[in-house]
């Protein structure tokens, strides 16, 4: 359901909050929930941050080669 949030989609976010409060009233929210929730960010978190960067590559290779290009004219 968060990474379907973190990709764009509507997600029913009470029904989420329900769950988290239910987790962590039954205690199973730090030994349940949490460790593999922490380990899907990190994933997700890197892999958002190799595409940024990808990206910024590729712009600045473009602007570097119209640069090129500006001053040898």
């Amino acid at each position: 359901m968060i990474e379907r949030e973190r990709n764009g989609e509507a997600i029913d976010r009470a029904a989420l909050t329900a769950l988290v409060r239910m987790l962590s009233t039954l205690q199973l929210y730090d030994t349940l929930f949490q460790p593999p929730f922490l380990e899907a960010s990190r994933r997700y978190y890197v892999a958002t941050g190799d595409r940024f960067q990808a990206e910024v590559r590729r712009l600045a290779m473009h602007d570097n080669g119209r640069c090129w290009k500006s001053s040898t004219t």
